[in-house]
C-alpha cells in the first residue's frame, strides 16, 4: 500500500516500479481527483487499474481501467431505469446544488431520454441552507409570480392560503438524490407543501378529498436514493418516507444476506469491530472477491503471461451478483423495496 501524494514524479515512480516488480493489477484512487491521475499515468506506462473511487466511467473507455466503486451517477441512471420500467410517465428530480448532484442529474437525464423518452422537471437545492422551503417552493412552483392559481388563491385567502393551496404536479414520480439523511428531509417538507407522496398502490380517495377541502391533490411517488435503506429512514423523514421506494443493491436487513456470507464475513465482523458491517465494507468485499476470481481465472487460463484481464462475473455477492461490462464498469444487480412501517418490503418490478 502507497501513498502516491500528488501527481508528479513519485506517482509516476510507483508506477512504473510496479510494472518492473511484475504487478498484475493496481487498485487504488480512493478520491476522485487520486483516481483519475493513477488512470493517466497508468494508461501512459501500461499497467491495468481497478479504479476504487465512485469515479463515473467517461464517455470514452480506455482498455485495462476497470471501474470497481458504483459511481453516484450509475446510481441515478439505474434509477430512472428503473422508474421507466414501472411505467411512470412523468418524472422530477431533485439533488443538492454541488458538483455531484448535477452530475447526477445529466446521468439521470440521459438515462430517461434511452428507448422510449420522458419529461423529467429538475431542481436543486443549497445543501449548506439552513432551511429548504425556499428552494422546494421553486421547484412545486409555489411562489406567486410563477403560478397565477397559486396568486389566485393566497389573494382569496391571504396567509392561510400558503397553507392551504394544493399544487398541481406534472410528475407522477420524484426521485431525490441524496443521502438518506438529507434526502429524507427534504421528503419531510412535501406533506407541509400539501404535496401529496404515494404511500401505497392504493389511495383513500374519499378521505384525500375530505382533507384537502374538496380537492383530490396530485400524488407523487417519492423514490429514494440507493443510501435510504437505512431502518431510521422513517424516524427522519415521517409519513413522507413511508411507501418510499428504494433501489439499493446490498438487502436492507442483515437477516437476509446469504447464510454463507453470515458465517465468512458479517458474524466475523460484528464480532471483532462491536457492530455491523456499513454498506461500504460490503461492497468492498464483493470486489475483493471478484478481483480473486477474476485474477485467478486469468492466470489459469494465460499462466503468468500476458495483460491482466479482468472480465468476469461474481455469481454470488453480499450485494449479489456482479459482472464486468466490455466498457470497464463493474455492472451490479439491484433490487427495488419499498418502505413500510419502519422496515422495507421486497417491491416486485
Amino acid at each position: 500500500i502507497y501513498d502516491t501524494g500528488e501527481e508528479g514524479i513519485r506517482l509516476r515512480k510507483l508506477v512504473a516500479d510496479a510494472k518492473k516488480n511484475g504487478a498484475y493489477l493496481l487498485l487504488g484512487g480512493l478520491g476522485i481527483e487520486e483516481a483519475k491521475n493513477l488512470r493517466r499515468v497508468a494508461l501512459k506506462v501500461g499497467v491495468p487499474v481497478g479504479i476504487l473511487a465512485p469515479m463515473h466511467r467517461p464517455r470514452m473507455s480506455f482498455k485495462h481501467i476497470y471501474y470497481l466503486w458504483p459511481s453516484p451517477e450509475w446510481e441515478a441512471e439505474q434509477s430512472a431505469y428503473a422508474a421507466k420500467e414501472m411505467g411512470f410517465g412523468n418524472l422530477g428530480f431533485l439533488s443538492a446544488r454541488d458538483s455531484v448532484g448535477i452530475r447526477q442529474k445529466e446521468a439521470f437525464i440521459s438515462a430517461s431520454k434511452e428507448s422510449h423518452p420522458l419529461p423529467v422537471k429538475v431542481g436543486h437545492y443549497d445543501p449548506e441552507s439552513r432551511t429548504l422551503e425556499s428552494d422546494l417552493r421553486l421547484f412545486f412552483r409555489l411562489v406567486p409570480s410563477m403560478n397565477p392559481a397559486f396568486r389566485r388563491h393566497v389573494g382569496r385567502y391571504g396567509k392561510s392560503g400558503w397553507k392551504t393551496f394544493t399544487p398541481n404536479l406534472a410528475m407522477d414520480l420524484l426521485y431525490i438524490a441524496d443521502g438518506e439523511v438529507r434526502g429524507a428531509l427534504v421528503a419531510s417538507y412535501l406533506p407541509y407543501l400539501n404535496v401529496v407522496p404515494r404511500n401505497s398502490t392504493i389511495m383513500n380517495q374519499i378521505g384525500l378529498r375530505t382533507r384537502y377541502g374538496g380537492k383530490i391533490p396530485s400524488l407523487v411517488q417519492v423514490f429514494g436514493s440507493f443510501g435510504w435503506n437505512k431502518r431510521d429512514l422513517s424516524v427522519r423523514g415521517g409519513e413522507a418516507t413511508e411507501g418510499a421506494l428504494v433501489l439499493t443493491m446490498c438487502p436492507p436487513h442483515d437477516e437476509a444476506i446469504p447464510e454463507t456470507f453470515q458465517k465468512s464475513f458479517i458474524q466475523p465482523f460484528q464480532n471483532k469491530r462491536g457492530r455491523p458491517p456499513t454498506k461500504t465494507a460490503k461492497i468492498a468485499y464483493d470486489i475483493a472477491e471478484y478481483i480473486s476470481q477474476a485474477t485467478s481465472n486469468h492466470l489459469n487460463s494465460h499462466g503468468p503471461n500476458g495483460t491482466l484481464h479482468l472480465q468476469g462475473e461474481l455469481k454470488e455477492g453480499i450485494c449479489g451478483p456482479a459482472h464486468m461490462r466490455n466498457d470497464g464498469v463493474l455492472e451490479r444487480e439491484v433490487s427495488l423495496f419499498r418502505a413500510s412501517g419502519g422496515g422495507f418490503d421486497l417491491e416486485p418490478w
